[in-house]
């Protein structure tokens, strides 16, 4: 039996279909005709430098300018920590669980928060945030490393401060407090609020309000907030001091006026005001 290629007849479109064919070519005549004319200004207003740089697995910037911008997760719970660019950390429990910085602490009480240090490479990796600085107040061979990563199984940070090339010892002092535990608009979740997040969770003494320190003599403390009980541990040499919450920029001043003398060598912490 001959085979024979037979080719269908294609059914002609109704009259809507034909027109809205027709509309969209012109659409998208009109689109390349704009494009052509406007591609070149838009493209110099979208242009951005390269902020971050991927260097052995790790996001990496130098001197940049964010805070909290780079959350750590530990545990499978709601539970992070929201590091930067600059070394300052903020607890979320969810809700606030307050902030902690480092510094260097001169003899007057004075300090170098080491998030305003001259030079500071930022490296993000999986899990982990490290920060590298060099600044003179530590000597200008020194570089100081500090790593901070969640705990794997339980709610918490851990940070590790290291110092390499140091010519002289330098006292480290850090600074914690402010776990009100509020939670913001949309449970915290960054990038939701009306300011940038380096603005909303920033330590302010409203955050600090009805809390209270406990210091045991082995450089440990608990703080009881409204979110429960948060404790703490840091080196066995620590001298922590409680101070008020208004002097969070300058902490170590008012523990060396208060004492009449300098702070001892190695940590020195600080915390806000107490309960009334």
């Amino acid at each position: 039996m001959p085979i024979r290629s037979v080719s269908p007849r294609c059914p002609r479109p109704p009259r809507s279909l034909r027109l809205l064919s027709a509309l969209g070519l012109s659409a998208l005549a009109l689109a390349t005709a704009h494009a052509q004319t406007f591609a070149p200004e838009r493209a110099r207003e979208l242009e951005r430098p390269l902020r971050y740089a991927p260097d052995a697995g790790d996001f990496v910037i130098e001197n940049g300018g964010e805070f909290f911008n780079r959350p750590l997760y530990g545990t499978n719970t709601a539970f992070r920590v929201d590091g930067g660019d600059r070394p300052e950390w903020s607890l979320y429990l969810p809700g606030r669980g307050g902030n902690l910085r480092l510094g260097v602490v001169a003899a007057d009480g004075s300090v170098r928060w080491l998030h305003d240090a001259a030079r500071i490479v930022t490296r993000y990796r999986p899990g982990a945030l490290r920060h590298e600085i060099t600044d003179p107040a530590l000597g200008s061979d020194c570089v100081l490393t500090i790593d901070s990563i969640p705990c794997a199984s339980a709610e918490g940070l851990l940070v590790r401060v290291e110092a390499r090339g140091l010519a002289s010892p330098v006292t480290l002092g850090w600074a914690y407090g402010g776990a009100s535990g509020k939670r913001g608009v949309r449970g915290g979740d960054i990038g939701t609020e009306k300011v940038p997040i380096g603005q909303y969770f920033r330590f302010s003494p409203e955050n600090a309000a009805d809390q209270s320190f406990e210091i045991a003599t082995d450089a440990t403390f608990v703080l009881r907030a409204r979110p429960g009980l948060l404790a703490g541990a840091t080196f066995p040499r620590s001298a922590l001091a409680v101070v008020d919450a208004d002097a969070w920029a300058s902490p170590f001043a008012a523990v060396v006026t208060r004492a009449g003398s300098p702070p001892a060598r190695g940590p020195l912490s600080r915390a806000p005001r107490r309960s009334s």
